[in-house]
Protein backbone atom coordinates (compact mmCIF):
# COMPACT_ATOMS: atom_id res chain seq x y z
CA UNK A 1 0.00 0.00 0.00
CA UNK A 2 1.46 3.40 -1.29
CA UNK A 3 0.91 6.01 1.89
CA UNK A 4 1.57 9.61 2.45
CA UNK A 5 1.82 10.77 6.05
CA UNK A 6 0.75 14.68 6.90
CA UNK A 7 0.84 16.27 10.40
CA UNK A 8 2.63 18.71 12.13
CA UNK A 9 6.56 17.73 11.86
CA UNK A 10 7.76 17.00 15.27
CA UNK A 11 9.24 13.61 17.06
CA UNK A 12 6.13 11.95 17.97
CA UNK A 13 4.56 12.46 14.32
CA UNK A 14 8.04 11.16 12.75
CA UNK A 15 8.10 8.04 15.28
CA UNK A 16 4.44 7.20 14.83
CA UNK A 17 4.72 7.17 10.73
CA UNK A 18 7.81 5.14 10.85
CA UNK A 19 6.45 2.37 12.99
CA UNK A 20 2.79 2.54 11.86
CA UNK A 21 4.18 2.06 7.60
CA UNK A 22 7.44 -0.54 8.45
CA UNK A 23 4.81 -2.52 6.22
CA UNK A 24 3.88 -0.60 3.80
CA UNK A 25 5.46 2.09 1.18
CA UNK A 26 5.41 5.29 3.23
CA UNK A 27 6.00 7.61 -0.26
CA UNK A 28 6.12 11.05 1.24
CA UNK A 29 6.21 13.24 4.78
CA UNK A 30 4.19 16.03 3.97
CA UNK A 31 4.81 18.41 7.18
CA UNK A 32 1.88 20.86 7.91
CA UNK A 33 1.14 23.80 9.70
CA UNK A 34 4.76 25.42 8.80
CA UNK A 35 4.92 28.63 11.13
CA UNK A 36 2.48 27.32 13.25
CA UNK A 37 3.80 29.22 16.03
CA UNK A 38 4.64 33.06 14.64
CA UNK A 39 2.47 35.53 17.01
CA UNK A 40 0.77 36.46 14.23
CA UNK A 41 -1.13 33.53 13.46
CA UNK A 42 -1.44 32.76 17.16
CA UNK A 43 -3.05 35.91 17.25
CA UNK A 44 -5.45 35.36 14.31
CA UNK A 45 -6.05 32.25 15.38
CA UNK A 46 -7.38 33.79 19.34
CA UNK A 47 -9.23 36.25 16.95
CA UNK A 48 -11.54 33.78 14.71
CA UNK A 49 -12.15 31.38 17.87
CA UNK A 50 -13.22 34.56 20.08
CA UNK A 51 -15.66 35.82 16.67
CA UNK A 52 -16.63 32.30 16.73
CA UNK A 53 -17.41 30.93 20.63
CA UNK A 54 -17.33 34.59 22.55
CA UNK A 55 -14.72 36.06 24.56
CA UNK A 56 -15.11 34.02 27.87
CA UNK A 57 -15.07 30.90 25.92
CA UNK A 58 -12.33 32.16 24.22
CA UNK A 59 -10.49 33.37 27.02
CA UNK A 60 -11.45 30.17 28.96
CA UNK A 61 -9.51 28.13 26.54
CA UNK A 62 -6.19 30.48 26.75
CA UNK A 63 -6.74 29.72 30.54
CA UNK A 64 -6.43 26.27 29.85
CA UNK A 65 -3.52 25.80 27.75
CA UNK A 66 -1.50 28.38 29.76
CA UNK A 67 -2.34 26.06 33.16
CA UNK A 68 -1.21 23.17 30.33
CA UNK A 69 1.69 24.90 29.77
CA UNK A 70 2.96 25.85 32.95
CA UNK A 71 1.99 22.09 34.93
CA UNK A 72 1.41 19.32 32.01
CA UNK A 73 3.85 19.92 29.28
CA UNK A 74 7.06 20.63 31.91
CA UNK A 75 5.84 17.35 33.33
CA UNK A 76 6.17 15.99 30.00
CA UNK A 77 9.32 17.55 29.16
CA UNK A 78 11.21 16.23 32.09
CA UNK A 79 9.74 12.94 31.62
CA UNK A 80 11.50 13.10 28.02
CA UNK A 81 14.57 14.05 29.14
CA UNK A 82 14.73 11.33 31.60
CA UNK A 83 13.29 8.50 29.81
CA UNK A 84 13.71 9.62 26.17
CA UNK A 85 13.09 6.75 24.28
CA UNK A 86 10.64 6.05 21.58
CA UNK A 87 9.38 9.33 21.41
CA UNK A 88 12.40 11.73 22.43
CA UNK A 89 14.13 10.43 19.44
CA UNK A 90 14.22 13.00 16.07
CA UNK A 91 14.16 10.13 13.48
CA UNK A 92 15.15 10.34 9.77
CA UNK A 93 12.34 9.42 7.14
CA UNK A 94 12.49 6.75 5.20
CA UNK A 95 11.02 8.63 2.13
CA UNK A 96 10.96 12.43 0.80
CA UNK A 97 10.09 14.87 3.91
CA UNK A 98 8.18 18.15 3.07
CA UNK A 99 7.57 21.44 4.70
CA UNK A 100 4.33 22.36 3.24
CA UNK A 101 2.82 26.14 3.88
CA UNK A 102 -0.62 25.00 1.89
CA UNK A 103 -1.48 21.84 0.77
CA UNK A 104 -4.36 22.55 -0.64
CA UNK A 105 -2.52 24.35 -3.10
CA UNK A 106 -2.43 23.74 -7.20
CA UNK A 107 1.35 22.92 -6.28
CA UNK A 108 0.94 19.95 -3.47
CA UNK A 109 -2.28 18.87 -4.65
CA UNK A 110 -0.84 18.23 -8.46
CA UNK A 111 2.18 16.68 -6.12
CA UNK A 112 0.17 14.40 -4.54
CA UNK A 113 -1.93 13.09 -7.59
CA UNK A 114 1.20 12.58 -9.25
CA UNK A 115 2.31 10.31 -6.11
CA UNK A 116 -0.84 8.28 -6.70
CA UNK A 117 -1.57 6.86 -3.12
CA UNK A 118 -3.60 4.49 -1.69
CA UNK A 119 -4.15 6.13 0.85
CA UNK A 120 -3.65 9.77 2.68
CA UNK A 121 -2.97 9.16 6.78
CA UNK A 122 -2.98 12.47 8.87
CA UNK A 123 -2.05 12.84 12.42
CA UNK A 124 -2.09 15.68 14.67
CA UNK A 125 -2.92 19.04 12.09
CA UNK A 126 -5.29 21.59 12.64
CA UNK A 127 -5.61 22.08 8.33
CA UNK A 128 -9.25 21.03 7.77
CA UNK A 129 -9.05 18.74 4.10
CA UNK A 130 -10.86 19.82 1.39
CA UNK A 131 -12.64 17.35 -0.93
CA UNK A 132 -10.36 17.89 -3.55
CA UNK A 133 -7.79 16.32 -1.78
CA UNK A 134 -9.98 14.07 -0.16
CA UNK A 135 -10.94 12.65 -3.61
CA UNK A 136 -7.16 11.88 -4.66
CA UNK A 137 -6.47 8.62 -2.90
CA UNK A 138 -7.77 5.09 -3.92
CA UNK A 139 -8.62 4.28 -0.34
CA UNK A 140 -9.42 7.10 1.25
CA UNK A 141 -8.10 9.80 3.80
CA UNK A 142 -7.42 8.94 7.38
CA UNK A 143 -7.18 11.71 9.87
CA UNK A 144 -6.27 11.00 13.36
CA UNK A 145 -6.98 14.17 15.58
CA UNK A 146 -5.44 14.92 19.27
CA UNK A 147 -7.51 17.73 21.05
CA UNK A 148 -9.39 19.01 24.05
CA UNK A 149 -11.49 16.28 24.71
CA UNK A 150 -15.25 17.02 24.60
CA UNK A 151 -15.20 16.30 28.40
CA UNK A 152 -13.47 19.40 28.54
CA UNK A 153 -16.19 21.62 27.01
Amino acid sequence: MRVIFAGRNNSFNRNFAKQLFKDHELISCLFLEVGRSDFSKRFSRIRRRMKRYGVLRALDELAFHAFDAVFHKKRTREFLKKEPGFFGQWPKMPCPEYEVDNIHSEKWINYIKEQQPDLIFSVCCLVIFRQKLLEIPKLGTFILHEGLTPEYK
